[in-house]
């Protein structure tokens, strides 16, 4: 029987992919593929149902945390995830943004020292407002068809592999926002590519 976990998700972002990381990795350690018995055979089958209970019971978990915060990716440990399991073994799970794995997951993910807690609000929509330039920038995406994700953990190679992609034929990139060095890294490129369209992934909180 599955138990359920109730949740109020902050942000509807990233619940499918959290779901599916928490299954796999518990599917993973419980070696689910020897469960798994010839077509048409029942032994196993015990084993099996267990394994994919437990699986799915981590994809939920792993769902429900990620949400309690705002951004697609989780900050969640492992070791996060296994405490939490154990907190609820057997019961209804009730998470909110003040559960303790939520919070730390939060701040993990926080990018530059700008800590984003859980509960932050979503910046508004004026704060959002496209620039007069994005009818330029969603037709260079368009022609683009492929757009390079870069992290940097050094700054100083920022410049040099971003002009790399650019002269390669990769008319944009996105630097992800995941390092202490990502925000000097995307100031640098913007600066010495002015013709490299440059955006920023994985952005948190509100500038």
């Amino acid at each position: 029987e599955l138990i359920p976990v109730e949740h109020a998700p902050l942000d509807p972002l990233g619940g499918g992919d959290a779901w599916m990381a928490g299954f796999v990795s518990s599917a993973l350690e419980a070696d689910i593929s020897t469960k798994i018995s010839p077509l048409g055979k029942a032994e196993g089958t015990a084993d099996l149902s267990e394994c994919l209970r437990l699986a799915c019971r981590r994809g939920d978990l792993m769902a429900a945390l990620s949400q309690n915060f705002y951004g697609d990716l989780t900050g969640v440990t492992a070791a996060q995830l296994r405490e939490l399991e154990q907190s609820y073994s057997g019961k209804l799970a009730m998470l909110s943004p003040q559960t303790p794995s939520a919070q730390a997951g939060a701040q993990r993910m926080a990018p530059m020292g700008a800590q984003a807690k859980a509960g932050d609000a979503p910046p508004e929509a004026s704060q959002l407002a496209a620039s007069p330039s994005s009818a330029a920038v969603e037709a260079a995406l368009g022609s683009a068809r492929i757009v390079p994700i870069v992290s940097f953990d050094d700054p100083d190679h920022a410049v040099p592999v971003c002009r790399a992609l650019h002269e390669s034929g990769f008319p944009a990139v996105e630097v992800v926002l995941r390092t202490p060095a990502s925000e000097q890294a995307l100031s640098r490129v913007c600066a010495a590519l002015p013709s490299l369209l440059v955006g920023a992934g994985t952005v948190l909180s509100v500038a």
